[in-house]
């Protein structure tokens, strides 16, 4: 969105809007040539997984760890002294606390937890699908973990949050999330629609434009950019291709999230906890965004 002291797209002379045109041109190119050698070849199962990843933008693993191990992450997780860390929001390389009424979150978990990150961070079939999938070495950027409580009874407020229909990048962007609990519909699992990481797919091109504006500053609506109206999605028929993952305690999601994804809605006196690695092409481009 716009901020104050920042001009909108729109308001910019005729040379700005044509710089911001062609750097938004000459960023889709380049991204789209660098995805066209994604995917090389690996033995399965992660060959097979990325091939998968490729083409629907999600893979579900079950079973992916015990209910023995699940059980053991959990207690390197609850032994953690989150009182002796700072509270706040995402930081590139600080570990921190963040809470709202209904949400929890620890950054960079695996910097305060050496068990979390050997058990679960740091695992090497991660790296090797993240290779895999990028067709480059693929850089983690953080590991997370979230646990999420009942979802607020106002609908645009849980639009505000994950649970609105939405992506997370222009870039092709893996996410690799594990459940910690048993997550049966009422307790909010992850939501995606098939196919739509591609770059062209159901107005994405269009809304990687303004998402490209509201990362500098320059979205000329009050709307969030890469998140899809109602409207958006009765237009595009998005509502009956979502595919709604439910699953155990031990799941495994491989995920594209530049594809349209959510939260599902959470009951009263239901939660889920996750972690999630997120990765990065080592040859894909940053983003001025401030942390």
């Amino acid at each position: 969105m716009t901020s104050p002291d920042k001009p909108s797209y729109s308001s910019l002379p005729l040379s700005g809007r044509i710089k911001h045109r062609l750097d938004w041109g000459r960023l889709m190119f380049s991204i789209a040539r660098r995805e066209s050698g994604m995917g090389s070849s690996a033995p399965d199962p992660v060959g097979a997984w990325v091939r998968t990843l490729r083409r629907d933008g999600i893979v579900v693993i079950p079973d992916f760890l015990s209910g023995d191990e699940i059980e053991a992450l959990q207690g390197h997780l609850d032994a953690i002294d989150l009182e002796a860390l700072p509270e706040g929001g995402y930081h590139k390389v600080m570990s921190r606390v963040w809470r709202s009424g209904r949400d929890f979150r620890l950054w960079h978990v695996d910097r305060v937890s050496e068990a979390v990150r050997d058990a679960y961070a740091e695992r090497e079939i991660f790296q090797q699908i993240a290779e895999a999938f990028y067709g480059v070495p693929g850089l983690r950027e953080s590991t997370i973990y979230q646990r999420t409580y009942e979802s607020h009874p106002d609908r645009w407020q849980r639009r505000l949050g994950a649970q609105g229909l939405h992506f997370d990048t222009i870039y092709s962007t893996l996410k690799i999330f594990l459940y910690l609990d048993d997550v049966p519909s009422e307790c909010g699992p992850y939501c995606y629609v098939p196919g739509t990481q591609q770059l062209t797919s159901y107005g994405k091109f269009r809304k990687l434009w303004d998402f490209y504006l509201d990362i500098y500053g320059l979205y000329d609506s009050e709307a969030f950019a890469a998140y899809y109206s109602d409207e958006e999605e009765e237009r595009y028929g998005l509502r009956s291709r979502l595919k709604e993952v439910t699953g155990k305690k031990g799941t495994l999601i491989l995920t594209n999230t530049r594809g349209l994804h959510r939260a599902g809605t959470i009951a009263a006196g239901h939660e889920r906890g996750v972690l999630v690695n997120t990765y990065r092409a080592s040859t894909m481009p940053h983003f001025p965004m401030d942390y």
